[in-house]
C-alpha cells in the first residue's frame, strides 16, 4: 500500500512539474503570436538594390503555404534567396530559430562563417542573426551571407551566394537595406 503511494504522489509530481516546465517554456512567447497571412504577402517585394539585371521566382515548398521561397539571379550567377517559413507556434519558431546553424550546415566551403552584429537592430523581428562566409584564399572576404530573422512564428532566412562585397567583412550596405525591406514586409503583414 505504502508503495502504491508513493509511486502515485512520484508519478503526479513529475506530471506537474512537466506541465510547469512546458508552460514556463511558452509563457515568455505567448506575447508574440503575429496574424496569420499567406507567404506569399509577406515576401520583399522589390528586387535587390544592386547594378545589373535581375530575375526573380517565386516558389511555395508546399500547398499549405506555411513556406516559400522568392530568389534573384543577377550578373555572374550571383543568388539571393529569401525564404519565409510559418510554424504553428513562437515556440516552435524559436526552437527552429535556435536550431539553424550555417557553420555545420556550409562550413566546409569557407574559411571561417562569422556572425556580424547589425548597425541598429530590427524594428519588428523578436531574434536576428547574420553570418558571413568568409572564403578559402580570401580571408576576411564575404561574398556569401546568411541572415536569420524572426518574428513570432515565422522564420525568415535570407541568403545571398557570390554576391560581391567589399573585403571588409562589414554587412554590406545592399544587404542590410534588403534585410530592412524584409523587416518592414514583415511587420505590416504579421
Amino acid at each position: 500500500m505504502f508503495r502504491r503511494k508513493t509511486w502515485l504522489v512520484v508519478t503526479v509530481g513529475a506530471v506537474v512539474l512537466l506541465c510547469g516546465a512546458a508552460v514556463l517554456w511558452w509563457l515568455p512567447l505567448a506575447g508574440q503570436q503575429r496574424a496569420e497571412r499567406p507567404v506569399a504577402e509577406l515576401m520583399k517585394p522589390g528586387n535587390p538594390a544592386l547594378p545589373g539585371p535581375w530575375s526573380r521566382s517565386d516558389t511555395a515548398a508546399d500547398s499549405s503555404d506555411s513556406e516559400g521561397t522568392r530568389s534573384w539571379v543577377g550578373p555572374d550567377r550571383a543568388e539571393i534567396d529569401q525564404t519565409i517559413r510559418r510554424y504553428a507556434s513562437p515556440v516552435w519558431s524559436s526552437w527552429a530559430f535556435s536550431r539553424a546553424d550555417p557553420v555545420s550546415e556550409h562550413g566546409e566551403y569557407f574559411d571561417a562563417i562569422v556572425e556580424r552584429r547589425p548597425p541598429r537592430p530590427l524594428t519588428s523581428a523578436e531574434q536576428e542573426r547574420f553570418f558571413c562566409g568568409q572564403i578559402h584564399g580570401r580571408p576576411g572576404a564575404c561574398d556569401n551571407w546568411w541572415v536569420q530573422l524572426r518574428y513570432g512564428q515565422y522564420v525568415v532566412n535570407i541568403q545571398s551566394i557570390d554576391v560581391p562585397s567589399s573585403d571588409a567583412g562589414e554587412i554590406p550596405p545592399w544587404l542590410a537595406e534588403f534585410v530592412r525591406e524584409a523587416d518592414r514586409s514583415m511587420a505590416e503583414g504579421g
